[in-house]
């Protein structure tokens, strides 16, 4: 009789409540993030009077100073990618932002995007540089793989040459480098703009 109680409790509980598999160990199928809702979330921004920039149809814009004509504007690029940053199961994101604040220089920022029951939570952006050259990201093993031409010691701010690949994991307060490929030589004139067509029409996935 008891034993009967028992396989009825197991069978209202699920297996889970009785020694069975774990299912939250595996990838699980909530709600997504989606590329409509990275293009209209908030991010922290370096370059806001506020320190956010909430963006609508990919674009944030406001005045460099009060009352002058140039503006500030933060705007998502076309790369971003979909992947299990720190192990829930669930799909979370990152992105890079274009910072224009008014000046000569362009900025580029990584930001790591949680996914907090189907709605996006950007943490810390990671700078990558003034006017650099990204190639491709992807998400992979928990891992962000980036790919970008970087400035190297003789190179003007306006053309960077050095082809590196830098991998990334999520850390306390943000995503931290663990590693940095170089390619072997630098990237020419071609080369540079080979890559910089090379703009990624799906999210790569894990």
């Amino acid at each position: 009789m008891a034993r009967s109680a028992v396989v009825l409790a197991c069978i209202v509980l699920g297996a889970s409540g009785c020694g069975g598999k774990d299912s939250s160990q595996g990838s699980r199928p909530g709600a997504k993030i989606t590329l409509e809702q990275l293009r209209n979330a908030e991010y922290p921004s370096q370059w806001t009077r506020s320190g956010k920039a909430h963006l609508v149809n990919g674009q944030y814009r406001e005045p460099a100073a009060p009352g002058a004509a140039t503006e500030v504007v933060v705007s998502a690029t076309n790369y971003y990618a979909l992947g299990d940053l720190n192990g829930d199961g669930f799909e979370d994101a990152v992105i890079i932002l274009e910072s224009d604040p008014g000046g000569s220089g362009v900025f580029f920022d990584l930001v790591p995007v949680m996914n907090e029951q189907g709605s996006p939570k950007a943490l810390a952006p990671l700078p990558l540089g003034d006017r650099v050259d990204i190639s491709e990201v992807s998400v992979s093993n928990r891992e962000v793989n980036l790919r970008l031409l970087k400035h190297g010691p003789d190179d003007p701010q306006c053309c960077p040459t050095l082809d590196v690949t830098l991998h990334y994991r999520l850390g306390p307060s943000g995503l931290v480098n663990e590693s940095q490929e170089p390619s072997r030589t630098s990237a020419s004139s071609l080369t540079r703009k080979t890559v910089q067509s090379r703009i990624p029409t799906a999210p790569m996935r894990s």
